[in-house]
Formats: C-alpha cells, sequence, structure tokens
C-alpha cells in the first residue's frame, strides 16, 4: 500500500497533495467498516434464527460462525490501530 503521510516528530503529514487520494482512501475505509458492521448484525440474527430452529450444528451455522470469527478478528485488528 503507498503510504498517503509523512511521519514526523510531531505525528503524521499528510502533503497537499494527497488530500483528494486521501479522501478517498478514507471514504472507502468507512464504507468498509459500514458493510462490516451491518454484515456482523446480519450475521448475529441468521445464527440466532438458526439456534432457534435447533439447526446449530448444519453446515450453514459453521460457515456463519466461521465468517464471525473472521470478523471479530478483523475488528480487533481495526480496533488496535484506532480505526474502529
Amino acid at each position: 500500500m503507498k503510504r498517503l503521510t509523512v511521519s514526523t516528530p510531531d505525528g503524521p503529514v499528510l502533503p497537499d497533495e494527497r488530500k483528494a487520494e486521501a479522501a478517498v482512501r478514507l471514504a472507502r475505509l468507512e464504507d468498509m467498516v459500514q458493510a462490516l458492521t451491518e454484515e456482523q448484525e446480519a450475521i448475529h440474527d441468521q445464527l440466532a434464527q438458526l439456534r432457534t430452529q435447533g439447526k446449530d450444528r448444519t453446515v450453514r451455522f459453521r460457515e456463519l460462525m466461521a465468517r464471525k470469527l473472521t470478523l471479530v478478528s478483523l475488528r480487533t485488528e481495526l480496533e488496535r490501530y484506532g480505526m474502529w
């Protein structure tokens, strides 16, 4: 990934010529976080529904659980860097 900021002793600096590109990248990151949040909520609902139906040992349930764990891991990494 091409870095847009420049590290300085006072913290990161964004050169003027990179501001438009940085805004686009930030918007994409925000879109991704929103999509991941919505997916987490949908998976939570689907898992609850499958549990209610007694289908907590099905392939679909396990696939959803695996995706949920992947999303939790990704969110944890994003939180670690203050991006969630």
